[in-house]
């Protein structure tokens, strides 16, 4: 049972991490396509 809760703790960390590293790196991308919008006006 210990270990179980342990697992998903991990688990929860984890995603946790890639959801944010992937907003973040769309954030960048976004920011981006933006700039390039702005300037090519």
């Amino acid at each position: 049972m210990t270990n179980l809760i342990k697992f998903s703790k991990e688990n929860i960390f984890n995603y946790f991490d890639f959801v944010l590293t992937t907003l973040f790196f769309n954030f960048n991308n976004g920011l981006t396509v933006l700039k390039n919008i702005i300037f090519n006006y």
